[in-house]
């Protein structure tokens, strides 16, 4: 009685355009080197992006512009990178921002002036002109290679499949039968976000004369990142709507990281589909049963494809549908097929035909992430083959968190009708709230970075779907917008009222300025001790926009217009102020070293952020060191004999994901240490905090080593 259907869908506005040219043409001092290259293809980009292999001694000799046949001129390197010796780079909008390292081979936003998003909408027939400058003398090069590829649409192909068809007659009193399939999806890499569109169309005829026909629609949506680095990297979850006359379902669909060519993609697991007929079944008639998927996404363009599977079958030999026991309240078991179970919001613990209340002990309510959080573990509201989540409604979306003052605003939109709203912070609810509530301000955040997620609670199936996450850091911020000049040095005063112990401190500054080099910035605190953030010893470009901090990047490695994190230029350090009470005035100071350029002090913010336990990522048993076997299997007695738990969950956490599963963790460690498997996260293997928070959720009372 099983089919299959498999609908192969290719957008047929999809095309790119991949072009290369290998001149390998010196580049002399003081000179132009210009290459063209000749695109035939006639589309409308949507997307462009250029690759440069270029062999220099001095990178910060070049000026590297790509010019489109309509004359539109895009900065690639604007003379950046000093003494660094090559460029090997994918320029592309969405890569890491500009700077150091440039013969990585990455992906890489341009320099500027100019975006590759000006070439949007352009034409792509023509000849494309790269120029290289050399703008010093000394040093010399080669253009080996550059290469072009331009999109007209980043929607990928992808398959849709319907499998594993069945019917069964689920009450013969009532007349009912029960439609079964499975819906699977396989996307590109670049899966639109939109996702797709289809209609479900369920026939029946008897002896060839329709009998009942009746549809629902399904949409899929990815969710905005798609991307994984393994089979251990979680996957952000999917999200299925299954519109029917009589109801709409919401489903959260986990997905897996899956190989795809050399690299690596998130799929969703398939969903189970059921739907519910009424029917008088002839035990002498033949019955056709036929399911056909329309695919109605209006992105395709081209005439939706069209599916469809049947089989034909004697209403004497349509079997029973099976039943199973199904969890209602986290206390009460019903015996009934899977589909009764959903619809009474109950969850299907199987195929058994009775149970005891006391197998439901574990099934309680619980949180559903949302698309774009993590998989947490404690989920409870799975159905039978863990593929899909509480039915529910859509998580709350467009939530914002903004530092303001000594609290931290929070404004979201409802995206259904919620018995309640719930708040968390860090993963502890902080607030109820009423359904319709949509704003909260949080008078007590915790002391540097706060998580903050949004709760829409239904109370009929006892779940609750939870929103994206939102960041915000607690901080102390001024906005003076005073005017830099060499006059002499701009000042403004940040008063703390308040002493935290176990901290470090941040910086966040928001300097406009046309000349870096000119720039000095300082900070000094209450007691005195001044570190310089910014030195202006080396022209860094234009504007400065980033938090100095400690556990940053190396100063300098980037642009300073870079909204990242980057260690201050010194002298001094940002631990200077460790040791050193908090309330009191602190003075930022920026000081202008020549004329005629002028800028403006915008903003900037104090963060004082607590200081976590140090530990080394795999020393499970938290002795201060690691060693494979011995903390593998000090996670596997946890696991399975009944050992000790880990004394810091940190530490523990040996993939860096962000949750404990010991056998995992276990398996994680022996791999590295056995059979040549990557390596724990940081910090590893020596002593460190957890400053990049891939383990934020997790326990560590106390550290396990001292750096």
């Amino acid at each position: 009685m099983a089919q299959a259907i498999f609908l192969i869908l290719s957008p047929a506005a999809f095309c790119d355009v991949y072009t290369c040219s290998a001149p390998t043409t010196p580049i002399s001092d003081l000179e132009v080197v210009e290459d063209v290259l000749e695109v035939t293809d006639d589309i409308t980009i949507e997307d462009a992006d250029v690759y440069t292999d270029i062999t220099h001694t001095w990178i910060g000799d070049l000026l590297i512009v790509v010019m489109s046949p309509s004359g539109t001129e895009v900065t690639l390197h604007d003379g950046f990178g000093g003494s660094a010796d090559d460029i090997l780079a994918n320029w592309d909008d969405e890569g890491r921002p500009y700077g150091s390292p440039f013969d990585a081979g990455d992906a890489m936003v341009p320099s500027g002036p100019g975006v590759l998003g000006d070439f949007d909408l352009e034409v792509s027939s023509g000849d494309w002109l790269l120029s290289v400058d050399d703008q010093a003398g000394g040093d010399n090069g080669t253009l080996n290679e550059w290469c072009l590829e331009l999109s007209d649409s980043e929607t990928a192909e992808f398959d849709v499949a319907l499998s594993d068809l069945t019917v069964c007659q689920r009450d013969s009193a009532t007349g009912l039968v029960e439609f079964a399939c499975t819906l699977d999806i396989e996307p590109g890499a670049d899966f639109s976000e939109d996702g797709f569109a289809a209609s479900l169309v369920y026939e029946v005829l008897a002896a060839g004369v329709a009998e009942s026909t009746t549809s629902n629609s399904v949409t899929m949506n990815a969710p905005a990142d798609t991307s994984c680095d393994g089979p251990d990297d979680s996957c952000k979850r999917w999200f299925l709507t299954d519109e029917r006359p009589d109801q709409i379902g919401f489903y959260h669909v986990r997905a897996d990281c899956v190989a795809d060519g050399d690299g690596w993609r998130c799929k969703p697991r398939p969903v189970d589909l059921r739907k519910a007929i009424g029917l008088t079944i002839n035990f002498d008639v033949e019955y056709t049963f036929r399911v056909t998927i329309d695919v109605t996404d209006a992105t395709l363009e081209a005439n939706p494809l069209n599916n469809s599977a049947e089989f034909t079958i004697l209403g004497e030999d349509l079997l029973a549908c099976a039943t199973g026991a199904c969890c209602l309240d986290g206390d009460l078991c019903e015996d009934v097929t899977a589909t009764e179970c959903l619809e009474m919001e109950g969850v299907y613990m199987g195929d058994n035909s009775t149970c005891a209340e006391s197998d439901c002990s574990d099934v309680s309510p619980c949180f559903v992430p949302g698309i774009g959080s993590f998989v947490t573990t404690d989920d409870a509201c799975l159905d039978s083959d863990g593929a899909v989540e509480c039915l529910t409604l859509p998580a709350p979306s467009e939530f914002t968190c903004t530092p303001s003052g000594d609290a931290i605003d929070l404004v979201w939109a409802n995206n259904g009708p919620y018995d309640a709203i719930t708040v968390l912070r860090n993963d502890v609810e902080i607030a109820i709230l009423a359904g319709s509530d949509s704003s909260f301000t949080d008078f007590d955040p915790a002391l540097g970075e706060n998580i903050y997620r949004i709760g829409g609670v239904s109370d009929l199936d006892g779940c609750t779907a939870l929103s994206a996450p939102c960041i915000a850091e607690f901080m102390f911020c001024e906005s003076p917008l005073s005017v830099i000049s060499n006059a002499g040095p701009t000042v403004s005063v940040q008063s703390v009222g308040t002493e935290f112990s176990e901290r470090e401190v941040a910086v966040f500054v928001d300097v406009t300025h046309s000349a870096l080099d000119e720039l000095t910035l300082e900070l000094e605190s209450p007691s005195g001790t001044s570190v310089t953030l910014h030195d202006g010893a080396t022209d860094l470009g234009t504007n400065l926009r980033l938090t100095f901090s400690d556990s940053g990047t190396a100063y300098g490695s980037s642009s300073l217009d870079c909204d990242c994190q980057m260690q201050s230029s010194g002298p001094g350090t940002l631990a200077d102020f460790s040791e050193e009470g908090t309330s009191g005035d602190w003075i930022l100071r920026a000081s202008d070293s020549a004329s005629p350029n002028d800028g403006t002090l915008n903003a900037w913010c104090l963060v004082f952020r607590e200081t976590g336990e140090t530990f080394i990522r795999g020393d499970a048993n938290g002795d201060g060191a690691f060693f494979g076997f011995i903390d593998a299997l000090y996670l596997l007695e946890f696991a399975f004999v009944g050992g000790p738990a880990a004394p810091c969950e940190k530490a523990a956490d040996a993939d860096g994901n962000g949750a404990l599963f010991s056998f995992l963790d276990a398996l994680y460690i022996l791999q590295f240490s056995f059979t040549g498997g990557p390596a724990p996260g940081t910090p590893f293997p020596n002593c460190g905090d957890d400053s990049d928070n891939l383990s934020s959720r997790l326990s560590c009372d106390v550290g396990t080593c001292t750096p």
